[in-house]
């Protein structure tokens, strides 16, 4: 039984937002004010953002890896209408096999090919995978998704739902962030 969301080389190839829809980066460059539709900001500029954000909330060990030097910061409205046209929440949670871990990769590679495919952003989305405790779950630790969005905010997806959470939703534990 073949599964119809899946390509014969397993890239995720659901229903995609047309490029039209994302906003270019000269358009995301030039937004000067807060909350503007996407921006672009630097690796420094974002480490300081989510420690002054989340730091309570990280172990002392806590690990955060940035594999680039500048992220795209999209609209919460377009992160959500992304989310919208997701496959990953489709499937069934297997444990052990397609479980919490398993559902934020598949976002976290939804989200870059959404990047790729718009074809006019030369940078990632900041979308990313994070570990540790949440009022959601009852869980000791789980795996989401986290964003930042242009207007400065830090959000947690969960990945099975594609719910959109306010960082105030941790209750701490977060021992990795990767982008």
């Amino acid at each position: 039984m073949s599964t119809p969301y899946l390509s014969a080389r397993g890239r995720l190839a659901g229903t995609r937002i047309a490029a039209g829809a994302a906003i270019s980066v000269d358009e995301a460059a030039s937004a000067a004010l807060p909350g503007a539709p996407g921006r672009i900001v630097t690796t420094q500029w974002l480490d300081r953002l989510i420690r002054a954000t989340l730091g309570g909330r990280l172990t002392a060990a806590a690990l955060l890896r940035f594999g680039d030097s500048c992220y795209y910061l999209p609209a919460r409205r377009e992160l959500a209408l992304i989310l919208r046209e997701s496959q990953a929440d489709r499937r069934a949670h297997l444990i052990e096999r397609y479980d919490c871990d398993d559902f934020a990769y598949a976002i976290k590679g939804e989200m870059t090919a959404h990047a790729y495919d718009t074809g006019e952003l030369r940078y990632g989305l900041c979308v990313g995978l994070a570990w540790g405790r949440f009022d959601w779950m009852t869980s000791e630790a789980h795996a989401v998704n986290w964003a930042v969005t242009s207007d400065e905010s830090v959000w947690f997806i969960e990945p099975m739902t594609d719910d959109i959470y306010p960082f105030e939703r941790c209750l701490g534990g977060v021992g990795l962030l990767l982008v």
